[in-house]
């Protein structure tokens, strides 16, 4: 905000320097030819600098809400017509004052002056016209169809666009830009509102709206959804039964529209069969799909039979038992209200370096071998599964395995060579040291170097940087409201601040619970909870169900300060589930280990001395220490 207060105080100088010209150019009696012609050069020189200011202030404003971002568009749409005005009074009068001997005047005969100083002024007013509707960034009201995310508004909005605007060959590719930013909302308008208004920039940009929303199989299951969730008609009202009419009528034209494939039984029957499924099988089906593919029930059931192939390979998953287990222990507690759930954020302490990063982020750590890495983490009882401390692998709540062999280990930790036949093998020892340091562990005290737990580090001497993701949640209405998570592995709860719940405005279950932060100090009590579905920005069937304790306030703005990116070239063209998530911001919901884990998908990126980037159903997010480079 600070970088827009300066950036309007050279507007203002601009817009100072106009009125003088203004009242320059009114005074006639007192202009001469030579004096207009440099008021026209001093007009040209105001418009350079006022375009480098405008472009900067639409930088910065793209940071700020869409109130501001408003209201600069159209101080500067207005600051452009008192140019182009101003421009043109000036050439009116240039003219009036051309000397007779110009050779810029035409022949004309002296019998004929009226009609030649007509004609001059005829050619004068309509060159200028020509100018002022070049130089003027105020468009043409236009009733153009507006768009704002969903994939069942696209093909309509994509068709109507493309013909009025994009393939209008008398509008110039800025126009079609501000046209265009005009027309999107919602999530739809954020794919493109850091880009600055330039010519090169409109085709980028319908090109970026384009690759994440002409998603055949996407649209298809937004249209079939629409007519599957229409509520049943239970009054014979004219209204009811046209409302329904017209879902279910524009629904089945939609799917027809999209061609062959689209209109048969297949993509009806995929997608009630798919919808079945939990989430992980959902998850791999939506990469199976490629954007041009219709889903058939051919590919259905192959993907199916390779699904439990590989099931039948690698094991089932805890993921249903896990699922019971929490629904039980949430609902003894909602009905003890006198339930204590201590809410923490680590601030980790590597067991390796005693720096402020978890130990798999390590790179003293990463370049041991493995069997090294394998003794050190049974000598520190640490988990063999998520390298944490308190519990052993059989009792992780991590839903993650070794991406090589998939089994109940640290890909870290993982022996390229098989010694299973080997009575003195590393992976035997190193199990026996842990179950031994384990059993002792019951009496003795914690380790020296055991993790610091503060109430989120918002203020710490080092920079940490938590991970955090713009996510959408369903209101009340049914509607997508976008909130900022804050993904917290170590919050033994999920919490949300009295003010998104509000805005949610969904129904709370009673649940009071009393929340401790640092040093087990009270934070508050919980005023409630409720359930909540949480989806991805980018793909909304990736999703889930949260029960979320409400909290009067969470924590202060994340992070602590604003981050620069300069150097930070491992997440170049990464799709970030937070794409502000280097400037301070509130925080709306606290996602806890329970759905911390379960959302992150297994990829990610790092550099030496910047954030591990970690890819989520939500997106990529980016964690830990912060060095001075950044």
């Amino acid at each position: 905000m600070e970088q827009l207060k300066i950036l309007h105080r050279s507007r203002g100088r601009v817009k100072s320097a106009l009125t003088r010209i203004e009242q320059t150019i009114k005074q006639r009696e007192n202009l001469s030819y030579a004096r207009v012609k440099a008021i026209l050069n001093e007009i040209d020189v105001q418009a350079a600098a006022c375009e480098k200011i405008l472009v900067q202030i639409e930088t910065e404003a793209a940071k700020e809400s869409p109130e501001i971002q408003e209201k600069e568009y159209k101080d500067g749409e207005a600051l452009w017509v008192r140019i182009s005005e101003l421009r043109c009074e000036a050439h009116v009068a240039l003219t009036e004052l051309q000397p007779n001997n110009s050779q810029d005047v035409p022949n004309v005969s002296t019998n004929d002056s009226a009609n030649s100083l007509e004609e001059i002024m005829k050619r004068v007013f309509t060159q200028q016209e020509r100018s002022l509707q070049a130089s003027r960034t105020k468009l043409p009201q236009l009733d153009l169809m507006t768009f704002s995310g969903n994939y069942t508004d696209w093909q309509g909005f994509k068709d109507m666009f493309e013909v009025t605007i994009h393939n209008n060959k008398s509008l110039s590719n800025v126009e079609k830009l501000q046209y265009l930013r005009s027309s999107l909302k919602g999530d739809a308008v954020s794919e493109i509102k850091n880009m600055a208004t330039t010519s090169d920039n409109y085709e980028t940009a319908w090109n970026k709206l384009k690759e994440q929303f002409d998603k055949k199989p996407q649209i298809a299951t937004a249209h079939i959804e629409r007519f599957l969730k229409q509520q049943p008609v239970k009054e014979a009202k004219i209204s009811l039964i046209k409302q329904s009419y017209n879902v279910y009528k524009d629904s089945i034209e939609a799917l027809e529209k999209m061609g062959e494939g689209y209109s048969g039984k297949d993509v009806w029957l995929v997608h009630l069969m798919q919808s079945s499924m939990d989430s992980e099988t959902r998850r791999l089906w939506s990469q199976e799909v490629k954007r041009g593919d219709v889903p058939s029930i051919a590919k259905w059931f192959d993907f199916l039979r390779r699904r439990m192939d590989s099931l039948e390979v690698y094991g089932e998953t805890q993921e249903s038992q896990a699922s019971k287990e929490n629904k039980g222990s949430y609902s003894k507690k909602d009905r003890n209200d006198g339930t204590i759930k201590a809410h923490h954020t680590e601030e980790a302490k590597c067991l390796k370096c005693s720096q402020a990063h978890l130990l798999f982020q390590c790179e003293k750590f990463a370049k041991l071998s493995v069997e090294n890495k394998r003794s050190f983490v049974a000598d520190k009882n640490v988990c063999f599964n998520c390298l944490k401390e308190g519990h052993r692998a059989k009792d992780c709540r991590s839903k993650g395995r070794c991406q090589k062999c998939h089994k109940r280990h640290n890909t870290l930790l993982h022996e390229e060579t098989s010694s299973s036949n080997s009575t003195t093998s590393p992976a035997v020892d190193t199990h026996k040291k842990i179950s031994d340091s384990e059993a002792e562990s019951t009496k003795k005290d914690a380790p020296k170097d055991t993790p610091v737990s503060v109430h989120h580090v918002a203020s710490t001497t080092k920079m940490i940087l938590l991970p955090t993701a713009l996510v959408n949640v369903e209101d009340a209405s049914g509607d997508q409201q976008t909130c900022r998570v804050l993904i917290d592995q170590g919050s033994e709860c999920t919490l949300i601040s009295e003010a998104c719940a509000q805005r949610l405005n969904l129904r709370r279950h009673n649940a009071r619970l009393a929340i401790k932060g640092t040093g087990q100090a009270n934070v508050g009590y919980t005023k409630g909870a409720i359930d909540l579905n949480v989806s991805s920005r980018y793909d909304k069937h990736q999703k889930i169900a949260v029960k979320a304790y409400i909290l009067d306030k969470l924590t202060s703005k994340l992070p602590g300060r604003t981050i620069t990116l300069d150097e930070m070239k491992h997440i170049e063209g990464l799709t970030l589930a937070d794409p502000q998530f280097n400037h301070p911001a509130k925080i709306d919901i606290i996602l806890g280990m329970e759905y911390a884990w379960e959302i992150n998908l297994p990829d990610k990126r790092s550099a030496p001395g910047y954030p591990i980037a970690q890819l989520t159903i939500f997106g990529w997010v980016l964690g830990g220490v912060v060095t001075q480079k950044c």
